[in-house]
């Protein structure tokens, strides 16, 4: 009998068998393969997701530190002085331009809002005096403390911010003794806007333009009679300041 057919056969089943052996075990790799893909894709995706939310804590968007450090200088242009007195006599006249330094802390709470706090020290005077004895009087001082929200907007690829602002306080008016009337405790208001340019992650510029009022209560001394007054200035101001963020 040939033994051909024989060997044939088995060399048949030792290759079926062989075949069901491996096929799990490449099923097996393949499972493996694609399950490391799918974790790497997950991986990426959480990688993908969670970026935004650093660079979006940090400044909100533009990479800078929500403490913000200001200091700078301002100036006052136009605007007027009325003084309303006791006895029916009133005062009015145009303000000279104004001098004054400021600083303050400014800290961004969410996406467009920021609160913050400012000094500000500014150095007026009016064309004219109260009285007819002195044409021109020096230099008067507001000193204001304010307290300073601001509606914002940070665009997130330029170190650029753009805000609105509502800065609000009291004011202490201390008067030049060329006038004759001494100052007292009062409010301030402004509104206007202005813009951040950060040229870092840490330092940029700051400027800024308002409209500021103050109120005053002050008392006009007219030969041996005090006379009680009611004062208000209104002038533009336009701050610059070298900002410090952390």
């Amino acid at each position: 009998m040939s033994t051909r057919p024989l060997f044939c056969s088995t060399s048949a089943l030792a290759m079926i068998a062989a075949c069901a052996v491996s096929s799990p075990a490449l099923a097996d790799e393949a499972a493996q393969e694609t399950g490391a893909v799918a974790i790497s894709a997950d991986a990426n995706a959480s990688a993908n997701t969670t970026a935004p939310r650093a660079s979006h804590s940090r400044g909100r968007g533009n990479g800078v530190g929500n403490l913000r450090f200001l200091a700078g200088m301002h100036f006052g242009f136009g605007g007027n002085l009325e003084v309303d007195a006791d006895n029916g006599l009133d005062f009015d006249d145009d303000l000279d331009p104004t001098i004054g330094l400021h600083g303050g802390v400014d800290y961004v709470l969410m996406d467009y809002f920021a609160l913050g706090g400012e000094l500000r020290l500014s150095w007026w005077k009016p064309d004219n005096n109260f009285t007819p004895l002195q044409d021109d009087p020096g230099r008067s001082l507001f000193v204001d403390f304010n307290l300073k929200p601001r509606g914002r907007y940070a665009f997130d690829k330029f170190p650029l911010e753009v805000y609105g602002t509502l800065p609000f306080g009291l004011s202490f008016a201390s008067t030049n003794d060329d006038i004759a009337m001494d100052g007292g405790v009062g409010f301030n208001l402004g509104f206007g806007g202005g813009a951040l340019y950060f040229f870092n992650s840490r330092f940029g510029v700051n400027m800024e333009m308002l409209g500021v009022w103050h109120w005053f209560d002050g008392e006009v001394e007219i030969g041996n009679i005090d006379i009680d007054t009611d004062s208000r200035t209104a002038q533009f101001y336009w701050m610059l300041s070298g900002v410090f963020a952390i």
